[in-house]
């Protein structure tokens, strides 16, 4: 199986979002100037690699997905306007068809971190 442009490009911003984690796992902080221009970047790849209905808005959908997966935290103040922020980008930069099982994945990494917080 060879990986398209689309998975390259991808993986180029991969170290960029592990930033971001450290930067929030760190500071508890993630400005927009940090943030932003990865969704902005996801999105116009996605729009080139895959056009208007098949790139763009699929990982506007996608993003819209991720960032409602956080909202109820964040009003009950249980999560940060960064983490947010950070789930709408992976959104994006997935798109419909992968969103569930990243969902499905990052929770039950939280679920782990959080059971190693209370066990220590």
């Amino acid at each position: 199986m060879t990986m398209t442009l689309f998975g390259w490009l991808q993986m180029a911003t991969l170290p960029w979002m592990v930033v971001l984690c450290i930067k929030d796992w760190r500071i508890r902080r993630l400005p927009n100037v940090w943030v932003l221009p990865m969704g902005v970047v996801a999105l116009l790849i996605r729009w080139v690699t895959g056009g208007l209905v098949a790139g763009l808005f699929d990982g506007l959908i996608g993003g819209a997905l991720c960032g409602a997966f956080l909202l109820v935290p964040f009003l009950a103040h249980r999560a940060g306007a960064g983490d947010v922020k950070l789930l709408f980008v992976c959104g994006c930069w997935l798109g419909v068809g992968s969103t569930m099982l990243m969902l499905i994945l990052t929770s039950f990494a939280g679920f782990v971190l959080a059971l190693g917080f209370l066990c220590c």
